[in-house]
């Protein structure tokens, strides 16, 4: 059958919360067609049939309906896909583009299923169609068959908000229907095993379905994502967990308070986790171009604001910079001195992105200013801007100086500093005018200009003159010396040229090949005389190891010279001389046997093994060693 544009002779009206792809398999049944192919060329024009989640092309099949049935492709996207769930959290330009996709009539190269990043949100993708038991019932009776609901294929969504059962996976894989219509009817449950949760996980799963089903209701009337984090962001810094700024966030609390909110099972089950150090409630935060895992924005709402309908229905008022009033009064000689008696702040204004205001006591007339914004309990101590003294201020102040008071208890009773005390006597008349203190005044100095430093030269050439040059002003000086009084051209040889540096530099001064032969003898002899001397000490054995010849044999940086391979035959002796652990052991119990029997002790197994320190599990293999030292030493 070829495709053409001619206007379907039926199209079924789509149920509540069908999905698209059920609207089909129930076009496909009704339609007689015995091939599956056969209904696909039929409403697309191609084989294989369209997306699940979001179905493109909606425009042709819209087309080929009679208008007066009121079946467009708006609708069909609006009441049969899953875009007005995604919609809250896509930002606009990308929004659009999907529904423009979804609308259109020719099909597009661009998928909108990955146009809207669901490949990339790390969410539990699910392998068959799923559905609940009881909507499957609901649906024949009351509307004679059985459908495929869109909520129940979104990911995370494990009950059903209508029946509170638990959803289940159907017989038909989500690969098959690409080419394949299956309808809801014919689907044969399966028989899985359905986990047990707390009563407490459940109604948190239920509550995450309700807001599901309440955004796949209102998202195509929601805006877009940018509107939606404005809303995050007020809620957040409502509750305390972003500064007012919106440059930091206290990622690590909201973190930890989610997580007891929900609770470990709950996340674990809804497979929600952090990447690395970033905990996900802040990825929600910052990745406001991508979409997650849904699900992540769904337990932010709910634990924000309570539910989903009451994130996007409901005022949440504005997070004021200074918590609420009223706030404390910080003038030390009032008598509501750190007590909340100032109900009004004026001005608050705002200087890049912090606020600043203007506290005034209405008992003392004290006036003070913070710059930055500071939670209620933080209000009550540190540096603060006077603006206004006030009355009682002022008074205390007239008093103690009149008194003829000391300075330094002025600043203490009233929290100023000694230039205050002299500035404000100068004014009302304590001090002659010459006390006055006086600022410095500002000198200008000119700033020095560096000149831009030359170009550093960058040939062969130039580099290989500067060292023969050197080396002719310090004929007998050493490499090192040489390397240490030019080293940025000693670097750049050794860099760029170093084969020419070693022909042209002075002779190393290491020792030489002729030099490390005396030493290898010399280390020979050391290292025989220490092996001698450790196996005829007197004592518990020692092990005869590397270690414990370069001890006694005084031979520094022993395991560096055989590693470089400067002594080849003290290597060569040693591979011979030194102990295995076997040999150790073996040779540890021959002398706990000896001194055990000179001493007139028993020679039991247990005995030896403890004079000789082995572990049991590594004495086992030696019992019949240990027999025939003592035979040997009874005869």
């Amino acid at each position: 059958m070829s495709f053409d544009e001619s206007p379907l002779g039926f199209f079924p009206t789509p149920y509540p919360d069908e999905i698209f792809y059920s609207v089909l398999c129930r076009y496909h049944i009704r339609s007689g067609n015995p091939a599956f192919v056969s209904t696909a060329k039929t409403i697309w024009g191609k084989k294989i049939s369209s997306n699940l989640y979001l179905p493109q092309s909606l425009g042709k099949v819209a087309l080929r309906i009679p208008p007066e049935t009121g079946l467009t492709a708006e609708c069909f996207a609006a009441n049969n896909t899953i875009y007005p769930f995604l919609k809250p959290f896509l930002p606009e330009e990308r929004g659009l583009q999907v529904l423009e996709l979804l609308k259109s009539e020719a099909q597009s190269e661009i998928m909108a299923y990955q146009l809207c990043g669901l490949p990339r949100s790390k969410s539990p993708k699910w392998q068959y169609l799923r559905y609940c038991e009881d909507c499957w019932q609901e649906d024949i009776r009351l509307y004679s068959e059985p459908y495929w609901h869109r909520l129940h294929m979104l990911p995370g969504v494990l009950r059903c908000p209508v029946h509170g059962k638990p959803i289940k996976n159907s017989v038909v894989f989500q690969k098959d229907i690409s080419s394949k219509f299956h309808a809801a009817s014919f689907a044969v449950a399966s028989n899985e095993h359905m986990p047990s949760f707390c009563d407490g996980t459940t109604e948190k799963l239920m509550n995450v379905a309700g807001d599901a089903a309440w955004i796949m209701q209102n998202g195509y009337a929601l805006a877009f994502s940018e509107s939606t984090m404005e809303i995050y962001d007020q809620l957040l810094q409502v509750k305390g967990y972003r500064c007012l700024s919106g440059r930091r966030m206290k990622s690590q609390l909201l973190d930890k308070e989610i997580c007891e909110f929900y609770g470990q099972e709950l996340l674990e089950l809804l497979e929600v986790r952090s990447q690395g150090v970033v905990p996900w409630s802040e990825r929600v935060m910052h990745k406001r171009n991508s979409l997650l895992y849904p699900v992540y924005y769904l337990l932010l709402m709910r634990f924000l604001a309570g539910s989903a309908e009451d994130f996007f229905t409901k005022q949440h008022g504005v997070a004021h910079p200074y918590g609420t009033g009223p706030w404390p009064c910080r003038n030390p000689v009032c008598p509501y001195y750190l007590k909340d008696v100032i109900s009004e702040l004026s001005p608050l204004v705002q200087f890049a992105s912090r606020h600043q205001a203007t506290f005034t006591c209405p008992h003392c007339g004290f006036a003070y200013r913070r710059s930055r914004e500071r939670p209620k309990s933080k209000q009550y101590s540190g540096q603060i801007d006077t603006v206004d003294y006030g009355w009682l201020w002022l008074d205390t102040f007239k008093k103690m100086m009149k008194s003829g008071t000391p300075i330094m208890h002025i600043t203490e009773k009233l929290h100023c500093g000694f230039l205050t005390v002299k500035r404000l006597g100068v004014e009302l008349g304590f001090f002659p005018a010459d006390q006055l203190p006086k600022k410095k005044p500002y000198i200008y100095r000119e700033r020095k200009t560096v000149p831009e430093p030359a170009p550093k030269p960058t040939s062969k050439d130039y580099y290989r003159a500067q060292w023969l040059q050197v080396m002719k002003d310090n004929p007998d000086s050493s490499r090192s010396f040489l390397i240490k009084r030019y080293p940025e051209i000693y670097k750049w040889l050794r860099k760029n040229d170093v084969d020419w540096y070693e022909v042209n530099a002075p002779k190393s001064k290491r020792y030489t090949v002729f030099e490390w032969a005396d030493n290898d003898d010399d280390s020979l002899e050391k290292a025989r005389a220490a092996v001698a001397y450790l196996k005829s000490s007197p004592g518990r054995p020692v092990w005869i190891n590397r270690h414990s010849v370069e001890k006694y044999g005084g031979l520094n940086n022993l395991y560096k010279n055989l590693k470089n391979g400067y002594l080849p035959k003290t290597q060569a002796y040693l591979d011979e001389a030194l102990e295995t652990d076997m040999e150790w052991r073996k040779r540890k119990i021959q002398w706990a046997v000896k001194e055990l029997f000179d001493s007139g002790k028993n020679l039991l197994l247990p005995q030896i093994q403890i004079k000789a320190s082995i572990s049991h599990k590594l004495f086992i293999p030696l019992e019949g060693f240990t027999r025939d030292c003592i035979e040997q030493l009874q005869k």
